[in-house]
């Protein structure tokens, strides 16, 4: 019975170490696991980007294809970052916007905010419960004038829950404050008006190109003078084609319409050949100068570059 009673005790014992080494093993898996999570060091509340730019107007296109601008903005995103997401917490803002660039219409450091605006109330924003981010707009006003660039600076300035810093400089992308640049887009060319010199660069047929020649440009029709829409008459569309190579009599007027940016060129008679239409697109530069891109449905083009 001895015996029986020995070996009994070794199996419990050998058992015993084999259920603890088994405990041991998972239970270091379950350690290392836990470990590879990342862990909060540190509560903040802070901008995802630190620094940005945005230009002051969007170039947006109706159903009819007619390019009009409307006011830019930028989405700013703000990071709160915690253990413990169950409560709410609010977050207090101010901002600045002040002129970068002397121009006639401002000194540097003047006021600009009249420029700006957001889409709602910053001075107090509200993280809810189990919220992590909160992102709101900061638009421009497109002024239609040449103000040169703007700076923006708004920065959080206090958390109502306690434990929270304001910023994580370690983690390289949040901050405290977001520096914002508003880049003014708007040419101080107030009107196309005037006297060109113009050369066609690239031509159908080929052999009228690089012909220079001179056209004159006058205001057809004030759309939009503030943000720089008008409708104008340019002596001659082909840019001297039709004269110059063809030898026709006179030259083609045409009109067209333009913002601060495009032009457009729609279904202009062709007063010298008849039965013909001219159609085409072009851009325009903030130094004054412009460029045409112009055809026919005879297959007569352009590529018409004027300067003054």
């Amino acid at each position: 019975m001895m015996v029986i009673n020995i070996k009994n005790e070794k199996m419990k014992n050998n058992s015993l170490i084999y259920i603890l080494a088994i405990v041991l093993i998972f239970g270091l898996s379950a350690c290392e696991s836990v470990d590879d999570f990342p862990k909060v060091t540190q509560e903040y509340v802070g901008f995802a980007s630190t620094s940005a730019s945005f230009s002051e107007v969007s170039l947006s296109e109706d159903a009819e294809g007619n390019k009009f601008s409307t006011d830019n903005s930028y989405n700013v995103t703000i990071i709160r970052s915690t253990t413990d997401y169950s409560e709410s917490v609010t977050v207090s803002l101010t901002y600045t916007a002040t002129y970068l660039d002397s121009t006639g219409f401002a000194d540097v450091g003047d006021d600009a905010s009249d420029n700006i605006y957001f889409s709602e109330d910053i001075s107090t924003i509200s993280f809810e419960a189990g919220q992590s981010s909160y992102s709101f707009d900061v638009f421009s006003k497109d002024n239609g004038s040449s103000t040169g660039n703007i700076s923006i600076q708004i920065q959080i300035q206090s958390v109502s829950a306690e434990g929270y810093t304001i910023g994580y400089e370690e983690a390289g992308i949040k901050s405290g404050v977001l520096s914002l640049t508003l880049v003014d887009d708007d040419c101080p060319v107030p009107s196309l008006a005037g006297t060109y010199n113009v050369v066609n660069t690239e031509a159908n047929p080929s052999g009228c190109a690089g012909r220079p020649y001179t056209v004159t440009i006058e205001v057809a029709n004030v759309i939009d003078a503030a943000a720089g829409i008008y409708t104008y008459s340019i002596s001659d569309i082909t840019g001297g084609m039709y004269t110059e190579c063809y030898g026709a009599s006179g030259p083609n007027p045409a009109e067209f319409s333009a913002n601060r940016f495009d032009i457009t060129l729609t279904a202009q008679p062709d007063v010298v050949y008849g039965n013909d239409q001219f159609d085409g697109t072009g851009t325009i530069a903030c130094d004054g100068s412009f460029t045409i891109i112009w055809s026919n449905g005879f297959g007569d083009s352009g590529t018409s570059v004027y300067t003054k």
